[in-house]
């Protein structure tokens, strides 16, 4: 939005080239003017966490992702841009891998927000009969079976989260019912929520805080 360029190859897009604006206006009005230390979770891309650094909205800032192509691809634009000394990595599906010296103050993601492969196949008609490769990268981008990577988040990331953190997440309103028994375990609390995408109205930035 404000000019600057980041370069990825088009099969990174998982959404946040058009949500972006939307986590702005959640975190504008449910979370702080600034934070010293940001994680973008499922990176992809890094469209979100690009936004947040290159717009001064933090001072440094993580991405994590599970596909190497998403983490060559922020750390070939974290060298561009010359935001190498900003900018921590990590190729890892899962939290526990990261050290736990790792601390933020602001959490963004936009994971996948379909619970069961064949379910997302079956309602989206557009990706059957495609070359198995573009189901292979539609899966990636919108599924997480059985919230396997939901529940890994919302367990490890409390021990990654300084005092008062924000957590805002891309979450589809018809989940939020089921994602209460995987977020309030582990002490959690949706606080806010914000709209997003007029042709998605379940589409949904939840804002989540830990109870400590």
């Amino acid at each position: 939005s404000n000019g600057v360029r980041i370069d990825h190859p088009w099969w990174l897009k998982g959404g946040g080239n058009f949500h972006y604006p939307y986590f702005f206006e959640a975190i504008k009005k449910y979370g702080k003017p600034h934070y010293n230390r940001a994680f973008e979770w499922c990176a992809g891309h890094g469209f979100i966490g690009w936004e947040l650094l290159t717009n001064n909205y933090c001072n440094e800032l993580t991405f994590s992702d599970i596909y190497p192509p998403a983490i060559e691809t922020c750390k070939k634009n974290a060298d561009t841009l010359g935001y190498t000394s900003k900018v921590t990595t990590y190729l890892t599906g899962t939290l526990s891998k990261i050290p736990e010296a790792e601390r933020w103050d602001l959490v963004v993601g936009n994971p996948p927000n379909s619970e069961d492969a064949d379910g997302f196949a079956q309602h989206n008609h557009h990706f059957q009969n495609q070359p198995p490769e573009l189901v292979e990268m539609a899966n990636r981008i919108t599924v997480d079976q059985g919230w396997q990577a939901h529940r890994d988040f919302f367990k490890e990331i409390k021990k990654h989260l300084n005092k008062d953190a924000d957590i805002f997440l891309s979450m589809h309103s018809t989940v939020f019912v089921s994602m209460k028994s995987i977020y309030q375990p582990e002490n959690f609390e949706l606080v806010s929520v914000t709209d997003m995408i007029p042709w998605d109205p379940d589409l949904k930035v939840a804002h989540f805080k830990y109870i400590e």
